[in-house]
């Protein structure tokens, strides 16, 4: 009773800091963008789909395995019941890894074929990842349904009934869930980080200009003057402070991306690394899994649980001035204020250059 009780506790210190992390994420991400007048890019978009699920695996999963331990070994509930919750508690366990194939495949899309990512839309596509992701977890989910019962095991003490739920193990679902996921995961982060640091910012413009641009049929003349045109252009370009500093800016941001969600892809890899692992022993194991190594299993699959709390903070932690301005709405109204008010330049506003030929024809005009 003591151990059961301990991991009630645990399990609800991590549902709630689950809770409170990605509801502060969807805070962040939606405020941050209010701030600075920007739509919700296709990462974050994806991102908003795990904390759904995050908040589903705290909610569902977490909340009805406490709800069962502490009714431990009762079941009041029907046999359709049983076999429903089970269910919800596989669903965000399934669609967590899905939605992480989800951002490779997006990320690679973006960086590795940026003229297919450009011309389709953009904000559009990663809805379709997310829903597609979510429907491979409803039916991957659905052996859950038919592999869970409830079971009467007979009388205890004054002519009480126990009532269990028995389930009868597949190991295939720690392949589904976890290591082909990560696989394919990795698969694609591996051609996108060939891509960053083998492909330079300006060769990917160059590809893409030259894809868009080249005519159909050109004499061998027009398209030598050509070919010189563009190559005259390109030095200059890369000759220019402006150019360079777009090349930093541009690799910072695409280094970032591919790191944030490298790192979140790791992260839930290795969190549930262990308890995968214990899974495919408990298949060939069971008097060890039901006896001595229960307690093992049970601190396992805390550990595994602790990828939900995660995720949030390490989107926090790669975009530190979005969550500054999200906090600033709270705790500092003068600079949201401040922030929110700054508009885009007018057209009709004067760069330094052209100040400088105004005010030249102004004092003329006067002499």
């Amino acid at each position: 009773m003591t151990s059961i009780l301990s991991t009630v506790v645990r399990m609800s210190l991590i549902m709630a800091f689950a809770i409170f992390g990605n509801l502060f994420l969807i805070f962040v991400i939606y405020k941050g963008n209010k701030i600075s007048r920007s739509r919700i890019s296709p990462v974050q978009l994806l991102i908003l789909h795990t904390c759904f699920a995050d908040l589903l695996f705290a909610l569902l999963s977490l909340g009805s395995e406490i709800g069962i331990l502490l009714t431990f070994p009762h079941f009041y509930a029907s046999d359709l019941v049983c076999r429903l919750v089970r269910y919800l508690q596989v669903l965000p366990l399934y669609a967590s890894p899905f939605l992480m194939v989800a951002i490779s495949i997006d990320r690679y899309q973006a960086i590795c074929r940026p003229l297919v990512h450009y011309t389709s839309d953009r904000f559009r596509r990663p809805n379709y990842f997310g829903l597609t992701a979510w429907l491979f977890a409803s039916i991957c989910s659905v052996p859950q349904l038919f592999i869970w019962q409830k079971m009467s095991i007979g009388k205890i003490g004054n002519n009480t009934t126990t009532s269990i739920v028995e389930w009868n193990f597949a190991e295939n679902d720690s392949v589904i869930a976890w290591l082909l996921p990560s696989l394919i995961s990795a698969f694609f982060y591996f051609k996108i980080c060939t891509t960053v640091w083998k492909l330079p910012f300006w060769q990917i413009q160059q590809d893409d200009n030259e894809n868009n641009l080249k005519p159909q049929k050109v004499s061998n003349s027009i398209e030598a003057s050509c070919r010189l045109t563009r190559e005259y252009v390109e030095v200059l370009r890369k000759s220019s402070t402006a150019f360079q500093n777009q090349v930093t800016e541009f690799d910072k941001k695409r280094i970032k991306t591919v790191r944030l969600t490298l790192i979140i892809v790791m992260c839930n890899f290795f969190l549930w690394l262990p308890f995968c692992v214990i899974n495919v022993l408990q298949a060939f194991a069971h008097k060890w899994a039901w006896g001595s190594g229960q307690t093992i299993i049970t601190q396992i699959a805390i550990l595994g649980n602790l990828n939900a709390c995660v995720n949030p903070w390490i989107y926090i932690l790669f975009n530190r001035k979005i969550t500054k301005r999200a906090l600033g709405t709270i705790f500092c109204r003068n600079e949201s204020v401040e922030i929110s008010s700054q508009k885009a330049p007018s057209r009709h506003s004067y760069g330094p250059t052209s100040f400088l030929i105004k005010q030249k024809v102004e004092s003329e005009s006067q002499t």
